[in-house]
């Protein structure tokens, strides 16, 4: 049998004063970890402060009357949007005609001017066109188109147009009574419930004060 050679595995020799401080090292590195362990379970220790039954409550509560109102708004405002819809669907049904009917009113205007300046002879002319007015006027209003009456009532700047001014030279039973419509140049006309167009009239005024009677009162006065 062969012979094991045994080997010295080489011995490590520290001084003390080494040792002393790698024990010191780790004591410190232990209290280090000591102290964190510490603070982390006085952390721990503190829980949250939690909410009563009653407070949990209230809190729902609140938060499902501010969602339920939300939700009341959006349901106002989805209506609302309908209902306006509807009613500009219905308005550009209800008055579909109205720039048609504008645009007629200047073929009526010139039809009645022809009428009132025919010459003599024209008798047959007049007939004529004055029954197709009476056709076109029979055909406005059933769209809705009327005719508004404007000569002799009291001036009104929402329905007419005055583009001429002339003195009242009559009394309150007149026509020609001060602010009152004294002629009529064209006709207004309403659509349904609109004004479609202003009657163009000349407004009476009151006669301006005669200053020449002033003078002859204060004479009479001087001499008396």
């Amino acid at each position: 049998m062969s012979a094991r050679k045994k080997t010295k595995k080489p011995r490590v020799v520290v001084g003390e004063g080494k040792v002393s401080k790698v024990q010191d090292s780790q004591a410190e590195d232990s209290a280090v970890e000591g102290s964190a362990l510490e603070d982390t379970t006085e952390v721990a220790a503190e829980p949250a402060e939690e909410l009563s039954l009653e407070e949990q409550l209230e809190q729902a509560l609140e938060e499902l009357a501010r969602q339920r109102d939300l939700h009341l708004r959006s349901l106002a405002e989805q209506e609302n949007m309908a209902r306006r819809q509807d009613r500009e669907r219905g308005d550009r049904a209800r008055y579909a005609v109205e720039p048609l009917a504008r645009d007629l009113l200047e073929v009526v205007d010139q039809l009645e001017m022809a009428v009132e300046h025919a010459g003599a002879g024209a008798e047959n002319l007049v007939q004529g066109v004055s029954l197709v007015l009476k056709g076109l006027g029979s055909v406005l209003e059933r769209h809705g188109v009327e005719r508004m009456e404007a000569e002799g009532e009291a001036f009104d700047p929402a329905q007419h147009e005055a583009i001429s001014i002339v003195e009242a030279t009559g009394d309150s039973e007149e026509k020609s009574r001060p602010d009152s419509v004294d002629r009529v140049v064209s006709a207004g006309y309403r659509f349904k419930d609109r004004l479609l167009r202003p009657a163009r009239v000349v407004v009476a005024r009151a006669p301006a004060a005669d200053s020449s009677s002033e003078p002859e009162k204060g004479k009479k006065g001087d001499e008396s």
